[in-house]
C-alpha cells in the first residue's frame, strides 16, 4: 500500500513538471480521485464492490490554479464522479448538454454559495466474475442515513444506518423500532425513484 502511495505521488510529480515545462501550469486544472474505496477488515471485509462508504467513498481533490478559485479547502458537499465531465466542459467554456446527469463544480470550486445535492440514489448490479459472486444491491446515500437493499432471489434483506451518529456503519437500525419512521421514508424514498427509473438489469 505504501509503495502505491509512493507511485501515485511520483507520477503526479511527472505530471507537474511536464506542465511547469510545457508553460501550461497556470492555466490547467487538475482533477485527481480513484475509481473505487477498499476495505481493509471494515466490516471483516476485504476489497470493494460494497455499498458501504470504506468502498464507497474516493479521494477527490481539485488543483485549480485560477487566481478566484478556493485554496487548500476541504467541502464537505456530496460530489460525485458523474460530476467531473460537466466541470471540465464548463471550465473549458463548453455548455454542458442537458442529457449529463451530473452537475459542474465550478462554483464549488470558486466557493459560490449554491444548492447542492444532499442525496444520490446507486444501484450494483454486476459480478466480476462467478467464483467471486456478489450479491446485487441498490439503495440511496444521504448525507446523514443510508438504506440498502439487497435484492438477489436468496437475500432480500435490508439495512439502514445513521450516518451521523456511526459512520462506520456498525449498527444496522432497520428493526430499531426508535428509527421506523426514518426508515419507511428512505425505503419509500427509494422505492418511489426505483419506480421512475427501473432497472435495465437483465439477470440470468
Amino acid at each position: 500500500y505504501y509503495e502505491k502511495i509512493v507511485s501515485v505521488e511520483r507520477s503526479v510529480g511527472k505530471i507537474m513538471d511536464m506542465l511547469e515545462q510545457r508553460g501550461l501550469a497556470d492555466n490547467t486544472v487538475i482533477v485527481f480521485l480513484s475509481d473505487h474505496g477498499v476495505h481493509f477488515g471494515e466490516k471483516h471485509l476485504y476489497g470493494k464492490w460494497t455499498p458501504y462508504d470504506a468502498s464507497l467513498r474516493i479521494p477527490f481533490i481539485i488543483y485549480d490554479p485560477r487566481p478566484q478559485a478556493r485554496k487548500h479547502v476541504v467541502d464537505e458537499r456530496m460530489v460525485l464522479n458523474i460530476d467531473i465531465a460537466p466541470t471540465l466542459l464548463d471550465l473549458a467554456g463548453v455548455k454542458v448538454p442537458d442529457i449529463m446527469d451530473g452537475r459542474s463544480l465550478v462554483p464549488v470550486i470558486d466557493g459560490k454559495k449554491t444548492d447542492w445535492r444532499n442525496r444520490f440514489f446507486y444501484e450494483h448490479f454486476c459480478s466480476p466474475a462467478p467464483v467471486k459472486y456478489i450479491p446485487r444491491n441498490e439503495g440511496i446515500r444521504t448525507t446523514t442515513e443510508k438504506y440498502v437493499h439487497w435484492l438477489d432471489p436468496q437475500c432480500d434483506k435490508e439495512e439502514f444506518y445513521d450516518l451521523a451518529k456511526d459512520p462506520e456503519e456498525i449498527n444496522n437500525l432497520i428493526d430499531d423500532p426508535e428509527y421506523k419512521s426514518r426508515v419507511d421514508a428512505a425505503r419509500r424514498e427509494f422505492k418511489d425513484w426505483r419506480e421512475k427509473n427501473p432497472s435495465t438489469y437483465s439477470y440470468d
